[in-house]
């Protein structure tokens, strides 16, 4: 009897061990979920809500050094974002402040503020043309510096590792009422040093001055998205430089989605060109992937019913963007990812790569 009595409290004891572990394990995970909520300081990724829409473009451009300048510098990759707000109600949008922060990869962060001063010329009043908001912020960038006091070069890296928008505007109400609103958006640019290329799908070639239309079935005939590549010669009797120039072309059109009650809350959509390490480039710092544009957000679309017919004629569904990269790349591959995500949580993605043929 007392041996039983023995082992039921050994078995409480272990028990009560057994549950204060399983406590500590519930409280790790609250903890857990919470950090990753603060990672993200409240803001979300609905590029949207009832009254404006944002479509930001983020774009890399690598510098290679002069042939005279090779003992002193290395290539440099400057990035640079841009944004537009549309209006997308019937309501009067107007006193607009543009707020964006990006931390980057060595860990500081940069501000950027769009004020109202004329000389930006910005009124905050959201975009009725298909122009953008002032490139923000600067400093963005991924250098190797040579440093003449101690003859060697140094790294940093600002390049934007999470981006945080903050958007205010007042809207006038039926009533007469107006009322400031706050958008809190964020996204994630994509890091070449960790996006798994290997897995694109191979979806064709592209050759020189031919234009090439990608598929966009899957998406429900959302996006109409074509390539182009075209080599560019800027030989003169002074110059050498010759350039690939690389197109995408966008085009949104949400009709079908809005047919069964859907849109579009959110997008990114990425093309990167892959090419050879650059000569200066004597210890694999920079990526072989160089970003042509990624896109965030919602795209204009000219079905939208709340955007005025004014404004239509000046907006653009049609968004380019031309990237020339130097030759001495020899670019051999573009990657291509798309992800749209709808109102209903739902998330679309395509992953393509394209050989480019001379």
């Amino acid at each position: 009897m007392k041996k039983i009595e023995k082992l039921n409290i050994t078995t409480k004891m272990l028990l009560v061990l057994i549950y204060s572990f399983v406590l500590l394990l519930i409280a790790a995970f609250i903890i857990n979920i919470g950090n990753a909520k603060d990672e993200t300081k409240g803001y979300g990724t609905k590029a949207r809500d009832h009254y404006i829409q944002l479509y930001t473009k983020v774009i890399e451009i690598r510098t290679e050094p002069k042939e005279d300048e090779l003992d002193t510098r290395k290539e440099s990759s400057q990035s640079s974002i841009y944004t537009q707000i549309i209006q997308i109600t019937d309501k009067e949008v107007k006193n607009i402040e543009l707020f964006v922060s990006a931390e980057t990869q060595d860990g500081t962060t940069i501000y950027y503020e769009e004020t109202k001063k004329a000389s930006s010329g910005y009124k905050g009043q959201p975009n009725t043309n298909s122009s953008y908001f002032k490139t923000s912020p600067s400093g963005l960038n991924k250098q190797n510096s040579f440093v003449s006091s101690s003859n060697s070069y140094k790294k940093t890296n600002t390049t934007p590792k999470i981006v945080y928008m903050d958007v205010y505007y007042d809207v006038v109400l039926s009533n007469s009422e107006t009322v400031r609103n706050h958008l809190k958006y964020y996204f994630v640019p994509t890091n070449p040093e960790v996006e798994k290329f290997e897995k694109y799908e191979n979806a064709g070639t592209l050759t020189n001055k031919n234009q090439f239309t990608v598929d966009a079935k899957s998406l429900n005939d959302y996006l109409t998205i074509k390539l182009k590549y075209t080599l560019f010669d800027q030989a003169t009797e002074t110059s050498s430089n010759k350039n690939d120039n690389f197109e995408i072309t966008l085009a949104a059109n949400e009709n079908k989605f809005a047919e069964v009650g859907k849109y579009v809350v959110d997008s990114k959509i990425t093309l990167f060109a892959k090419g050879k390490n650059h000569v200066t480039d004597n210890e694999n710092y920079f990526s072989d992937y160089i970003l042509i544009s990624e896109n965030f957000g919602v795209l204009v679309d000219k079905g939208n019913s709340f955007i005025k017919d004014s404004v239509k004629n000046s907006l653009t569904n049609t968004y380019l963007r031309n990237s020339n990269i130097g030759i001495n790349y020899e670019v051999s591959e573009l990657y291509l990812s798309i992800s749209v995500t709808l109102n209903t949580g739902e998330t679309i993605q395509v992953q393509e790569k394209f050989i480019i043929t001379r």
